[in-house]
């Protein structure tokens, strides 16, 4: 049984089916006809700033890779060694 059916029955209906007609019956409309006629809550509901920034950043894989300096801009240092600038005194 699908999850609304087990909890349709836990609160003393038989099935989704009687909910549905219960429901229309209270209400004039279906369930989904009933949310359906309220605006989503993504209207209602304020999210900071900082969390839509975090949230909605690109992955690394969809980021611009930035294009290599051609060698000539590269320094001239063995790897694993830092560049060393000359102190002039």
């Amino acid at each position: 049984m699908a999850r609304a059916g087990r909890e349709v029955v836990a609160v003393g209906l038989s099935s989704v089916g009687s909910f549905t007609t219960s429901f229309t019956r209270a209400f004039g409309k279906t369930p989904t006809a009933y949310r359906d006629s309220f605006p989503p809550a993504a209207t209602y509901a304020h999210v900071p700033a900082c969390v839509l920034r975090v949230c909605s950043r690109p992955g690394p894989a969809s980021r611009v890779e930035r294009p290599k300096p051609p060698a000539e801009e590269l320094p001239k240092t063995a790897p694993g060694k830092k560049t060393v600038t000359p102190v002039r005194a």
